[in-house]
């Protein structure tokens, strides 16, 4: 007897009600929600690792250090080395480009009489389904 009243009720429940009660993102996609990468990786163990086994350490460590500057062991310079050839193997010899070397510091003021600290700037689009960033003109190019 009771199912049958909760039946009754549901039938004379209006549509305008029935949409008021669903909710508002009912067909939109469900986002991924983001992953910290640093932790998902292990960033602060493989750092730890890298510097115990003498992979790399950071430049002027017994000065304080410098963000972004590392100086590589023995170990290191066999993987940075081994890279760099696999680069060259493919992009020198395999692609027919031409290697030049340069220094791998650059003034502010060089950078922002270019024009690259005022104008330089990489359109970011998220993926809705993972919510990883991706540059919006190599989704493009894949696309295309």
């Amino acid at each position: 007897m009771v199912e049958a009243n909760n039946e009754a009720t549901a039938a004379q429940t209006p549509p305008e009600e029935e949409k008021k009660a669903a909710p508002a993102n009912r067909g939109a996609p469900k986002i991924a929600p983001t992953v910290d990468l640093a932790k998902k990786y292990k960033r602060k163990e493989v750092e730890d690792l890298m510097k115990r086994k003498f992979f790399t350490v950071p430049s002027f460590e017994i000065y304080g250090g410098v963000a972004g500057f590392f100086d590589y062991g023995p170990l290191g310079c066999a993987v940075k080395n081994n890279i760099e050839q696999l680069w060259r193997q493919h992009f020198v010899l395999e692609e027919d480009m031409l290697e030049i070397g340069c220094t791998s510091l650059m003034l502010g003021e060089v950078l922002k009489t270019s024009g690259h600290v005022d104008k330089f700037e990489d359109l970011m689009v998220k993926d809705t389904k993972t919510g990883t960033p991706r540059r919006a003109d190599k989704l493009i190019q894949e696309f295309i």
